[in-house]
């Protein structure tokens, strides 16, 4: 029983030596423990405030990647007829008042071409409505009755003059361009 006794103190006087090592360690590193956690949190709450102020300034930023679907198209408003061209050629057509293009945010085109009537007066004498749609920077698609073609499209003067360029072949094979030159007029 005597040795019973001696083993269990020793139990109990290594369990107390252990509980005060621990006790010691603890108190030897508790503030480092303190200061690391500090940092840790202070790390968190910087990179919390770098990842916020990241998502705040990419949400309000402008768009310049050519997401479209925000930007007004400079196509959009109405043109009247300057000058055309036929392979480097000047051709001007204008009878009386210069014939317009209106693009619309909805997509819609309306030509309007005048002429002179019997009696000499400046009327429209044909109106054509079509669509039109962006390809891609500087080529757009227009459709009238089923009837698609493509045009590359340039922008002058601070977009208040447009370029509307497409060729064909003549009768004997040979490669025509066409240039149609408008001015914005709204």
């Amino acid at each position: 029983v005597l040795l019973h006794l001696i083993f269990l103190r020793k139990i109990l006087a290594h369990k107390t030596a252990l509980i005060l090592y621990i006790n010691v360690v603890y108190n030897a590193i508790k503030p480092e423990l303190i200061e690391n956690q500090n940092l840790i949190m202070k790390n968190l709450l910087t990179n919390l405030t770098l990842i916020l102020s990241l998502i705040i300034l990419t949400s309000c930023s402008s768009d310049d990647s050519g997401n479209t679907e925000n930007q007004t198209d400079p196509l959009i408003g109405t043109w009247e007829y300057s000058t055309q061209f036929e392979n480097d050629t000047q051709i001007t057509v204008n009878d009386c008042s210069p014939s317009t293009i209106e693009f619309t945010q909805a997509g819609n085109r309306t030509d309007l071409y005048y002429g002179t009537d019997n009696s000499g007066n400046c009327v429209v004498v044909d109106t054509v409505n079509m669509t039109w749609e962006k390809l891609s920077d500087g080529t757009y698609e227009f459709t009238q009755n089923g009837f698609t073609f493509s045009d590359v499209v340039t922008f002058e003067n601070d977009k208040n003059t447009v370029t509307f360029e497409d060729s064909d072949t003549d009768g004997n094979g040979n490669v025509v361009v066409y240039r149609f030159v408008y001015t914005r007029i709204n």
